[in-house]
């Protein structure tokens, strides 16, 4: 009965979450991140800015909700790989290869969609056209490199320097084929060319990482 009860309030606290975050975006993207406040959010999210604050710490938080997602994603892919000392990296070329946002689930298929691609695309312009927000993407991927080095850590690579070397080459692919990915959808490239030079980018740079490190790296 305690594990259905605690279920159950996982489930509404989640709901909650997302509806906050639903109500949030076209605010921000009609208005732009900066000007948009949170008692607005609120009021659009039909709670109080308490319930708001009690699911996401600031604005920035709801404007980039799925960042831990994305750092969950690639530390459990590379988690995946790392055993008894060394690395395979193809759980994490298959992540970063398959989905426009690595850990949502969120793949290349929806930016056959215009109005679905116009929303990224805007979504994107917003973000950098804030200087909190960037900062914030920026230091998601700080984030990223962590968990990646925990889970190197965690699966008895060493030594601690190779290992913190490996994990920001690591984090330095998934941080260029983001960079690739936004560029490309800021300029409205083809969704067949977003995909196809992403891939292509998380390839050549992880191809690259193996052969920096053939000591802690096995193929993939």
């Amino acid at each position: 009965m305690g594990e259905l009860t605690t279920g159950l309030r996982a489930a509404k606290k989640a709901r909650t979450r997302d509806s906050i975050a639903s109500a949030a975006l076209p605010l921000f993207l009609a208005r732009g991140f900066d000007v948009v406040t949170l008692a607005e959010i609120a009021a659009a999210a039909d709670v109080s800015v308490k319930t708001v604050l009690n699911h996401f710490g600031s604005k920035e938080d709801i404007y980039l909700d799925r960042s831990p997602a994305i750092v969950a994603g690639v530390r459990d892919a590379v988690a995946q790989g790392a055993l008894d000392g060394r690395v395979t990296l193809a759980p994490l070329r298959r992540l970063l290869s398959d989905n426009r946002m690595p850990g949502t689930g969120v793949g290349w298929d929806a930016l056959d969609d215009p109005g679905h691609y116009a929303q990224v695309a805007r979504f994107m312009s917003t973000m950098l056209a804030s200087r909190v927000l960037t900062l914030r993407w920026h230091a998601m991927f700080d984030d990223v490199r962590g968990a990646v080095g925990g889970a190197l850590t965690a699966g008895g690579l060493a030594p601690q320097r190779d290992v913190s070397l490996l994990a920001a080459m690591i984090t330095a692919v998934v941080a260029e084929s983001n960079r690739v990915v936004v560029g490309h959808l800021m300029s409205g490239a083809p969704r067949a060319t977003v995909e196809a030079d992403a891939r292509a980018l998380v390839a050549d740079g992880l191809d690259r990482v193996a052969r920096a490190f053939p000591d802690l790296v096995a193929g993939g």
